[in-house]
């Protein structure tokens, strides 16, 4: 719970409002969505947990609202590109990410690359993997 205090407090401060506020205004949506995901794909929370924690800090939710809350947050990026922003600025200092962790961080920024930094990473990982295999 204290993970999820400190991901709610940063986002609370970049996105310059509180989330557990009771209201259905679009940038307080996105900036709920960007929480549940969050707390879902990089602290190990579960759909019931992110609830209980939003309840306990009076926030009505439930289960199902995690649920559609995570699904929408592809599109709810589209028109708020600062959540991205936001979302790479929150995991970076959350502490003890785990491999599977970092592989999603990971994905989650080449998503956002273009072709020559695309290029740059497959030159990258191509020296790396042959470094690997030089090693065997």
């Amino acid at each position: 719970m204290k993970q999820l205090k400190e991901v709610a407090q940063k986002i609370n401060r970049l996105a310059e409002l509180d989330i557990f506020n009771n209201t259905r205004k679009r940038e307080y949506i996105e900036a709920r969505s960007l929480f549940c995901l969050i707390a879902y794909r990089y602290c190990n929370a579960n759909y019931s947990r992110i609830a209980e924690f939003l309840i306990a800090n009076g926030k009505s939710s439930d289960h199902s609202t995690i649920l559609h809350s995570i699904k929408n947050y592809e599109i709810y990026k589209i028109y708020n590109k600062n959540l991205d922003i936001w979302l790479e600025d929150v995991i970076e200092n959350l502490q003890n990410l785990e491999s599977n962790q970092k592989v999603q961080l990971v994905t989650h920024k080449m998503k956002q690359l273009t072709d020559p930094g695309l290029d740059l990473i497959n030159e990258f990982v191509s020296k790396i993997h042959g470094a690997e295999e030089y090693q065997k």
